[in-house]
């Protein structure tokens, strides 16, 4: 256009003759010393962490850090700990952990809920088990700064005194292999029962052969479930015509072909309790695990003692010591109580006397999937209900073969 540029500390015009190759030899300096910065961090980074500083992100919850020194902060530590023991040991998913964080008015640091994501995070992080962790991401151009998470294989990880542990390895690596196994559970069949909802993955639409998602709707009476179709949530009735359900109608059904199938409750009682009477529990040997850590008290005390450690974190360690070993012992002593029969057979009493509403927990060991199919009317559904005994309940099962489905509204 006719117009130059004037770069006054480089004192280039680009209508001189000789600024196009000027720029174009600083450019490729001013590159170069891009790149010569990307290696000095990398091997400054480095150096750091072979000189005990820890580097990263600088609020990590459950720690205090102040010049590249982590310490643990026990207002937050406890609810880390907390995360891991639902998740391992009470077996509750990233949701229902977040629902209990909520409930017991447990946020994070900045006063929010604790969503799903923080919680696996959390879970997924080595730290919290104090090791070290880095070569998680690889920088594909040092100019764009785009970067690619490495696959966990790749990375590099290994105990660090300098970080201080906030759960025990034991409990952290039990925490992430049920983690991995559920994800891979939900990669292989593309949707995962958790637990929460009765017919979560169970609803098949036989149109699109998809999964209903659940909505929950308020009402003048309380709150009612619908599930409808993904592809009918996504494009409305122009992507699908199946009825959407409502819990309570499935529950019905439920209770209906349960009864039909089990008709002898009595029965079906005394045979699954001689099945749990006849399973071979492994028995736990925690001595080994108990007389450790014992030592690791009594050499603790020691260190005390001597004044090389600080009484808070003498208190920290004892106090996490006392913990693992609390649970050990608690483990032991339920081993050793064995099976509660009457306790087993009451609860199965109740359990299988299936009335509605359905257990979700019981629902979901049951059934299969239940396939809805459209009769081309919104107002009613067929419904092949499949059971994990191998079972199909026909359409000429009885009245609720052929259901009358929740009006549109």
């Amino acid at each position: 256009m006719g117009v130059a540029v004037l770069f006054q500390s480089d004192n280039i015009n680009t209508l001189d003759g000789d600024s196009e190759f000027r720029l174009t030899v600083m450019a490729g300096v001013a590159q170069d010393e891009v790149r010569k910065l990307s290696e000095r961090l990398k091997f400054g980074f480095r150096q750091s962490i072979k000189n005990g500083r820890v580097l990263g992100n600088d609020k990590l919850y459950g720690y205090d850090k102040e010049k590249c020194v982590l310490t643990v902060n026990e207002e937050e530590a406890w609810v880390v700990r907390m995360i891991f023991e639902l998740y391992a040991n009470e077996r509750l998913g990233l949701r229902k952990i977040s629902f209990h964080l909520l409930e017991h008015g447990v946020t994070s640091s900045q006063g929010n809920a604790f969503t799903t994501t923080t919680i696996k995070n959390i879970l997924l992080n080595p730290k919290y088990k104090g090791w070290y962790c880095a070569n998680k991401y690889k920088s594909l151009d040092y100019k764009t700064k785009q970067c690619a998470k490495l696959d966990e294989s790749e990375w590099v990880m290994y105990p660090d005194p300098s970080v201080p542990a906030i759960v025990n390895e034991e409990l952290w690596d039990r925490a992430n292999t049920q983690l991995k196994q559920r994800g891979e559970s939900y990669r292989q069949s593309g949707a995962v029962n958790t637990g929460t909802y009765s017919y979560s993955s169970k609803l098949i639409c036989g149109e699109h052969d998809t999964t209903f998602h659940r909505q929950s709707l308020k009402t003048k009476t309380g709150t009612r479930e619908y599930w409808q179709c993904k592809v009918y949530r996504a494009q409305g009735l122009a992507g699908c015509s199946a009825p959407q359900m409502r819990t309570e109608e499935l529950d019905e059904i439920m209770v209906d072909i349960f009864n039909d199938l089990y008709s002898d409750k009595s029965r079906l009682v005394s045979q699954t309790l001689a099945l749990i009477q006849s399973v071979e529990l492994p028995e736990e040997d925690h001595t080994k695990e108990i007389a450790l850590l014992r030592r690791k008290k009594e050499k603790l005390l020691e260190l005390s003692l001597d004044d090389l450690i600080s009484k808070q974190e003498f208190q920290q360690r004892n106090e996490e010591l006392n913990r693992q070993l609390e649970a050990l012992e608690s483990r032991e002593k339920k081993a050793a109580q064995g099976i509660d029969v009457p306790r087993i057979k009451a609860l199965l009493e109740r359990e299988l006397s299936f009335q509605a509403p359905i257990n979700s927990s019981l629902a979901a060991s049951i059934v299969d999937k239940i396939i809805v199919h459209n009769t081309g009317d919104r107002q009613r559904a067929k419904l092949d209900v499949h059971l994990k005994m191998g079972q199909l309940v026909p359409a000429e099962y009885g009245k609720n073969a052929t259901v009358l489905c929740c009006k549109n509204s």
